[in-house]
């Protein structure tokens, strides 16, 4: 089952905001039709946070033989090795969270609710953001070349088990103001399989200010002087 978590911040907050270390990453259409998740036992575990900086997406899960996750393969995922399997396999189930962002606000994944502790993944992290009319789909982890329902998906960091906090930036990836949803799907082909936990954290960047000649808003960042 997806557990899936709605955030839909106040005023106060400004929005939400979603990965930034990566620059010009290439918009991927998908087929939102034709899901290729396995059926989990039971409902969506809904969760409904309080105004929160920080939201777990994902549980740890501890390393273990991927015999016992091969009861769940990832029919949308074929990954390019001969060395291992070529469909990887569910760690748990995907994390999905619904959030808008806003103009003076950051958002990144991390190991901690602080934002301070790294992701540790074997394999890798299936990354998707959907907005209105823009799909896009990264992964990050120990993994090949990959496609996914057929296209091909971009490996932030290259090759790596440990993704240091604050790497995986969303907010280049979204239009600020609008619904936006994320899911975070974690995954093994190797001969083992392992996920720390995964937090959302959220952290505002400045303030909004007004051009007194223009009555323009802008984001001026925080110790920037006027």
């Amino acid at each position: 089952m997806i557990k899936k978590l709605s955030i839909w911040l106040a005023s106060t907050l400004t929005g939400v905001a979603l990965l930034s270390g990566c620059a010009e990453l290439q918009e991927m259409g998908l087929d939102v039709d034709a899901p290729e998740i396995p059926s989990f036992a039971g409902a969506f575990d809904v969760i409904n946070p309080p105004s929160s900086d920080d939201i777990k997406l994902l549980d740890a899960v501890p390393r273990q033989p991927v015999l016992n996750f091969r009861s769940h393969p990832h029919l949308g995922v074929e990954v390019q090795t001969a060395g291992y399997s070529r469909r990887p396999y569910f760690l748990s189930s995907p994390a999905q969270v619904q959030f808008s962002l806003g103009q003076c606000q950051a958002a990144f994944l991390a190991g901690d609710d602080d934002g301070v502790l790294p992701i540790e993944v074997e394999n890798f992290l299936l990354i998707e953001v959907t907005q209105p009319e823009r799909d896009q789909v990264i992964a990050v982890g120990n993994v090949e070349p990959m496609l996914y329902r057929g296209k091909p998906v971009p490996l932030l960091g290259g090759k790596r088990s440990t993704i240091p906090a604050r790497e995986v930036r969303l907010e280049r990836l979204i239009r600020t103001g609008e619904p936006a949803t994320l899911t975070v799907t974690p995954l093994t082909n190797g001969d083992n399989g392992a996920v720390s936990d995964v937090y959302l954290v959220i952290e505002d960047t400045g303030r909004l200010v007004t051009d007194e000649a223009t009555g323009a808003t802008r984001c001026r960042p925080y110790g920037q002087r006027q």
